[in-house]
């Protein structure tokens, strides 16, 4: 069976073997290397990678993807809640940090808390790159400006102190 543009629907039992292998940890170069019986080398990265693009691949990948998802009930707010969970543990003080004062002859707290920064970190990021709160920013080079915005803007890069307010006015 195929589809308008010629392309097979039903995949071969070696890109059954691909895509089963590449749901086991998602190597595309491993996958194609088990499925090919070839060597993991630039060939099979380079094939992984091409029938990573296959539409359909794509597709039964999505697919298992989100059947696998369904049977574990891992939705997207299931996902978040967790992750906040993960954000709050990790901010919350821990124990005091104590040493052993030979002295004394017993644990001394230092007066210092702990806590998972990392943990916290890491949730925390990835909580702001689902809301898109952090966007990758590309230089747009310009040839000719006649836009007087652009031009104060421009202004700001070569120069911190410019002001492109209307009004230049001192209050």
């Amino acid at each position: 069976m195929t589809d308008n543009n010629g392309n097979n629907k039903e995949l071969t039992p070696k890109q059954k073997i691909f895509l089963h292998e590449y749901l086991i940890d998602f190597n595309a170069t491993r996958a194609y290397a088990k499925a090919y019986n070839r060597e993991k080398d630039e060939t099979s990265r380079q094939n992984g990678y091409q029938l990573l693009t296959n539409t359909y691949i794509k597709e039964q990948i999505k697919n298992e993807l989100d059947e696998r998802c369904s049977k574990l009930g891992i939705t997207e707010d299931w996902i978040l809640s967790n992750l906040k969970k993960v954000a709050v543990r990790c901010l919350t003080e821990q124990k005091a940090v104590t040493y052993y004062d030979k002295k004394l002859k017993v644990m001394v707290e230092t007066g210092n808390y702990t806590f998972d920064s990392s943990g916290a970190n890491r949730s925390l990021e990835l909580l702001g790159k689902y809301r898109a709160m952090w966007k990758e920013y590309q230089k747009i080079e310009l040839e000719e400006s006649s836009n007087p915005l652009l031009d104060k803007l421009e202004g700001i890069n070569k120069n911190e102190n410019t002001d492109i307010s209307a009004d230049n006015t001192n209050n």
